[in-house]
């Protein structure tokens, strides 16, 4: 997984529910600069990454919206992380 996947799977998210980047980055990693930082040219811990992928895969909305292609999806967790 690169920025690039990270930022792609965040957008797709962020576009459905009509959130801005820095609202998600909030609710997954606490840290509204997060995005903002990736798309320019930051980078972020295997950890990190792990965990966000975890809460998109939680949170996606599976009724409405088709998880990205070529993006591999862990199970949802037991206890879902819900958005404010």
């Amino acid at each position: 997984m690169d920025t690039n996947t990270i930022l792609n799977l965040a957008r797709a998210y962020c576009d459905h529910h009509g959130y801005a980047l820095s609202t998600v980055a909030t609710y997954s990693v606490g840290d509204g600069k997060f995005f903002k930082r990736l798309a320019e040219g930051g980078n972020c811990t295997l950890r990190i990454a792990s965990r966000l992928l975890q809460w998109f895969s939680d949170n996606w909305d599976d009724d409405a919206i088709e998880w990205p292609e070529g993006i591999p999806r862990p199970p949802k967790s037991e206890q879902k992380q819900e958005v404010a």
